[in-house]
């Protein structure tokens, strides 16, 4: 699906892309209840959000997430009731934007809520922006890499993977999201 060296594990694959889809939520839903080590790939804005609250929800533990300019129609507009949901249940959220940001509905809402940490650089030194999401060290969703201007285009494809049981991936997912982490000054 991504080019990635995040993409060396051993799972299955199931196609979403022109899935229709009732089916395509219906079969990511029976992954997630079956705890499937299958990749579920993405490319639509619509599958994003719905993968993205899918792995979310479950969160009992942990929830890491490393992203880019933190854009507010996917996550304060679409995610905002799974990120309360996840506070009041006492969920640890550990949250790195990669890229300098002004004002931001999501910062502004949840701000001393979880731990927030900006690295505040204007551009990653590989000059893509690669988002990731770690729920309880066994779940995660993978985006592809894209240059960050593109998110703010209208017809912006939104194209990712989500893993409900890897925890071999998750692991290392956690090992960069800790290491960029430790590396922000708080």
């Amino acid at each position: 699906m991504c080019d990635s060296v995040f993409f060396l594990t051993r799972t299955k694959e199931i196609k979403g892309d022109n899935m229709d889809i009732v089916d395509y939520k219906e079969r990511a839903e029976l992954a997630k209840k079956n705890d499937e080590n299958i990749e579920i790939p993405n490319s639509t804005f619509e599958h994003a959000i719905f993968l993205t609250d899918l792995l979310l929800e479950g969160a009992n533990d942990s929830v890491k997430i490393l992203t880019g300019s933190l854009n507010d129609n996917f996550y304060f507009s679409k995610m905002k009731d799974v990120f309360n949901t996840l506070i009041d249940r006492g969920v640890s959220i550990q949250l790195i934007v990669w890229h300098k940001i002004t004002d931001n509905n999501f910062l502004n809402e949840f701000k001393g809520k979880f731990t927030i940490k900006k690295a505040e650089v204007e551009e990653n030194p590989e000059k893509r922006v690669k988002h990731f999401t770690v729920v309880d060290h066994k779940g995660y969703r993978l985006e592809c890499t894209h240059e960050p201007q593109d998110e703010n285009e209208q017809n912006y494809k939104v194209k990712g993977t989500v893993n409900f049981n890897d925890p071999y991936t998750a692991r290392t997912l956690e090992e960069v999201f800790d290491d960029v982490w430790d590396k922000i000054p708080s």
